[in-house]
C-alpha cells in the first residue's frame, strides 16, 4: 500500500502551524526538516545558517519553536493525530573541514527520529554554491553517505538519498552514476518526481529502472520549471502512481510544495483533493 504524507516546507519553520494545517487538510502523516528554512532565507543564506549550526550547535540544531526534544514532538503528533514519515537532512558532504560536523549532526537527527519511532532519514545535498565538482568531490560525497548509511543501518533506520536540482545528483547521468557508485544496502533512493523533471529525467522511467532501489518518494507537480500543487502542472501523475503500483511499491509518498501563491493550507487541500478524486489513493 502507498502511504501518503505531507511535507512541512511550505510553512518554513512554523512547525506547529504546519502540523495543525496538515491535519486540517485531512492528512495523517508528515515529513519535516532537521533544520527548517525560515521565510527570509535565500539559498546561500540557508546553507550558511545550516553549516553554522553543524559546526557550533550539533546538539541543539534539531530544536524549533514548536519542540525541543523527541518527547515534545511526540506530544504535538498526539495533539494533531499525526504520524511522522521521515526527517529531511541537508548537507554539503564534500567540504573537508565541515563533513565530520555534518555527519555527527545528522546522526543526532537519526537518534532523534529513532525515539519518535520513525524509520526513514532522508538525505539531500552533495553540493557547493558554484556547482563545479571534481572526481574527489564525488568520492568524498559517496564516502560520507556510506558512513551515514552504515550507522543508520546499524540502528534500524533507513537512509534514503534525495536527488535534487542544484546538487551533485541532478541529471540522468548523475543519477545513474550515483546508483552505480553507492551501496544499495546502505543508501536507498528517495526520488522527487518534479526535481527529476527539472533535471530532464523521466520520472516514470526512473521508477521502473530503479524499482529495487526506491524506498521513499516525493510527489509534486511542475510546469515551466515552477513547482505546483498536484494536478496543476504537467506531470502525468496517474502514470506515476501506476508505475509505483506496477513495481509493488509499498511505502511513503510525500506531497511537497516549496512555495505557493495560496496559503499553505489551501495548497495542501488542493493536493489532497487531487489525491482522493483523481488518483483514488486513501489517506
Amino acid at each position: 500500500m502507498i502511504d501518503i504524507a505531507y511535507q512541512t516546507i511550505t510553512w518554513r519553520d512554523n512547525v506547529r502551524a504546519a502540523l495543525s494545517d496538515i491535519a486540517k487538510a485531512g492528512f495523517k502523516a508528515f515529513e519535516t526538516f532537521s533544520f527548517p528554512p525560515i521565510e527570509s532565507d535565500t539559498w546561500p543564506g540557508y546553507v550558511a545558517r545550516l553549516t553554522h549550526a553543524y559546526r557550533n550547535h550539533k546538539q541543539t540544531y534539531l530544536e524549533t519553536d514548536a519542540y525541543k526534544s523527541p518527547r515534545d514532538l511526540l506530544q504535538l503528533m498526539e495533539e494533531y493525530n499525526l504520524k511522522m514519515a521521515s526527517m529531511y537532512c541537508s548537507g554539503l558532504f564534500i567540504d573537508s573541514e565541515l563533513v565530520d560536523h555534518e555527519q555527527e549532526a545528522i546522526i543526532n537527527a537519526m537518534f532523534f527520529i529513532q525515539e519518535i519511532g520513525c524509520r526513514h532519514l532522508i538525505l539531500g545535498g552533495g553540493m557547493n554554491l558554484d556547482g563545479v565538482y571534481t572526481a574527489r568531490d564525488y568520492d568524498r560525497f559517496y564516502e560520507t553517505l556510506h558512513a551515514i548509511g552504515k550507522q543508520c543501518k546499524d540502528e534500524g533506520i533507513l537512509a534514503c538519498y534525495h536527488p535534487h536540482s542544484g546538487t551533485m545528483v541532478e541529471t540522468g547521468d548523475q543519477l545513474d552514476s550515483f546508483c552505480r557508485e553507492t551501496d544499495a544496502s546502505l543508501i536507498s533512493l528517495a526520488p522527487d518526481i518534479a526535481h527529476l523533471v527539472r533535471g530532464k529525467v523521466d520520472p516514470i522511467e526512473t521508477i521502473y529502472k530503479y524499482a529495487e532501489r526506491i524506498a521513499y518518494i516525493h510527489l509534486k507537480d511542475i510546469k515551466d520549471n515552477e513547482f505546483y500543487e498536484l494536478g496543476l502542472g504537467e506531470i502525468d501523475l496517474p502514470a506515476v502512481i501506476q508505475a509505483l503500483r506496477d513495481i509493488d511499491y509499498t511505502g511513503w509518498a510525500v506531497i511537497e510544495l516549496d512555495d505557493t501563491t495560496h496559503t499553505p493550507l489551501e495548497s495542501a487541500i488542493i493536493s489532497r483533493r487531487y489525491i482522493r478524486e483523481e488518483l483514488s489513493l486513501p489517506l
